[in-house]
């Protein structure tokens, strides 16, 4: 997830945050990961901007929330 955050951060994010399960070290094999992102006010629809902090590279699913400062 550092890698991911690495590259995040590239992309523009100001934060990334690890909440869920795999913050709290009760996730499972089945389990994805929850990250909140804070992005500068960015008008675009929601999914749009998810698009930018996807990742298909990682092993695990990703469930990215987008919010402004």
């Amino acid at each position: 997830m550092s890698e991911y955050a690495k590259r995040a951060v590239e992309r523009g994010a100001l934060a990334v945050i690890l909440i869920g399960s795999l913050a709290r070290s009760d996730y499972t094999a089945f389990s994805d990961a929850d990250v909140v992102v804070v992005v500068e006010r960015d008008c675009r629809r929601p999914m749009d901007r998810a698009l930018d902090f996807l990742d298909p590279t990682l092993s695990t699913d990703l469930e990215p929330s987008l919010h402004n400062r």
